[in-house]
């Protein structure tokens, strides 16, 4: 069995409009928001657990997109918010605004490892991203 680990999940959101325009205010003609990540992508195409980090009511979104997909978890919760990552479809381009991840102090860190290495010894396999949490 598979763990991936995620340690600066986001929340994506897109939005679709025709014209991106400059300095002005655009109207957007659909969105979308789901829990994304390139490792949450993972874990929605394997049958694995997540584990990682989960701040504020955008790390709350995420697990509860994850349990609604049937998606197992075990998030460790930390006290800066998750981040966004906005794309905005337009013109058949895409720009991407991506926020930075939460900050996390020594202690919480401390902790979260004692956490991870618990849940991970079940596992045969673990995955996990490049990217982390600011200090």
């Amino acid at each position: 069995m598979s763990l991936t680990v995620i340690l600066n999940p986001s929340v994506a959101i897109s939005h679709s409009l025709d014209c991106l325009a400059m300095d002005t205010v655009n109207r957007v003609d659909r969105t979308a928001k789901t829990a994304g990540d390139k490792e949450l992508n993972v874990t929605k195409s394997w049958s694995v657990m997540a584990t990682g980090f989960s701040g504020g009511k955008l790390g709350d979104f995420i697990i509860h997109q994850l349990q609604e997909q049937g998606i197992s978890n075990q998030f460790f919760k930390i006290k800066g918010e998750t981040r966004n990552c906005i794309a905005v479809l337009h013109e058949g381009m895409q720009t991407k605004i991506l926020e930075a991840g939460p900050y996390s102090d020594v202690d919480e860190a401390e902790v979260s490892l004692s956490h991870m290495s618990t849940i991970a010894k079940p596992f045969d396999v673990l995955t996990s991203q490049a990217v982390c949490l600011r200090d």
